[in-house]
């Protein structure tokens, strides 16, 4: 895993490189758009809304069913790492038979056979990774095809500069990485920031719970003040509280943050700042990003667990495959 992330800005070329020598069908008018994808390659899903910010309502489907209201307008994005994962199956299906315009984003499996079958089109990834680790290709694809549709900016020569950035700056965020673990490994992570960085929290929390083995939660403001504020009532010193700040956020939020802070710094001892310096948007999401996939091996190596092995996971997926035979 740490190869993998060392790694991480060479996958982000690899992918940009992938995305320019794919070929899709000739873009027709959409009016929304949807991904279907879960864990890692759902969460691609969520970063890229938050980025290209298309001109057109853009949502994840991180379930079985998809929504009624989809159609022939509806541009649908199967992101699957595997190609064989059952919800995205699941809602590639019913998006055939609702007649939506289909791409599918994988390393194989049932949805390059699917789409290859009915003639959508289909964009080919490297296999052999554990799906979190390949949130490069599954970002620059997802990019590709909203950018085909004229639905993201130009994304290249950015994503190129930051992919130089997060190499420079390597050493520095594993070493913040490593202060961090320190302070969080024997507590419960919470997170909070501004709305616009929800994605970049839940990466947070998908890292630290799957290489970590830790659970972890999250929340952003404005929305916490509303409702999650209220639940901070009693000394809690078995959790570390991390406060995401940006100069991008707005000015009322940013009050609304340190106020907050305040209240929260009352009922618990472990409360941190995780400080973005950049003012790019796109800058920021992968230095925060790559700082969060370095804490998450690091919390890995001080809990003395394998951040590669999925167990658990395993567990449920035969259950499943129990149950569905004597159903």
């Amino acid at each position: 895993m740490e190869a993998l992330i060392q790694t991480f800005p060479a996958q982000l070329r690899q992918a940009l490189d992938i995305a320019q020598n794919a070929t899709l069908k000739p873009a027709v008018p959409i009016r929304q758009i949807l991904v279907a994808g879960m864990g890692g390659s759902g969460i691609g899903a969520d970063l890229v809304a938050a980025l290209a910010r298309p001109s057109v309502p853009m949502a994840t489907v991180k379930e079985y069913t998809l929504p009624t209201w989809a159609g022939p307008e509806t541009l649908l994005l199967a992101s699957s790492y595997s190609g064989n994962t059952e919800e995205t199956l699941s809602v590639l299906e019913q998006a055939t038979a609702q007649k939506c315009r289909i791409v599918g984003i994988s390393s194989g499996g049932t949805v390059a056979q699917l789409t290859a079958e009915q003639g959508f089109d289909h964009i080919s990834v490297p296999g052999g990774r554990p799906p979190r680790s390949t949130l490069g290709f599954s970002v620059v694809q997802q990019m590709h095809v909203l950018s085909h549709y004229g639905m993201c900016p130009p994304y290249r020569e950015a994503l190129l500069a930051i992919a130089d950035q997060l190499e420079e700056q390597q050493t520095a965020l594993r070493t913040q990485a490593k202060t961090l673990a320190a302070r969080l490994v024997n507590h419960t992570p919470v997170l909070y920031a501004a709305s616009p960085w929800q994605a970049v929290l839940l990466r947070w929390v998908q890292q630290i719970q799957e290489n970590g083995k830790m659970l972890c939660w999250m929340n952003v403001l404005p929305e916490l003040n509303h409702n999650e504020l209220v639940g901070w009532k009693d000394q809690r010193d078995d959790l570390a509280v991390l406060f995401f700040s940006s100069a991008l956020d707005h000015p009322r939020t940013a009050r609304r943050s340190q106020i907050t802070r305040g209240v929260v710094e009352s009922y618990c001892r472990q409360v941190l700042e995780i400080a973005g310096q950049s003012t790019d948007a796109w800058l920021q999401t992968f230095l925060w990003i790559h700082l969060g996939d370095w804490l998450s091996v690091e919390l890995a190596a001080l809990r003395r667990v394998d951040p590669v092995e999925i167990a658990v996971i395993d567990r449920l997926k035969e259950e499943l495959a129990k149950w569905e035979e004597r159903s």
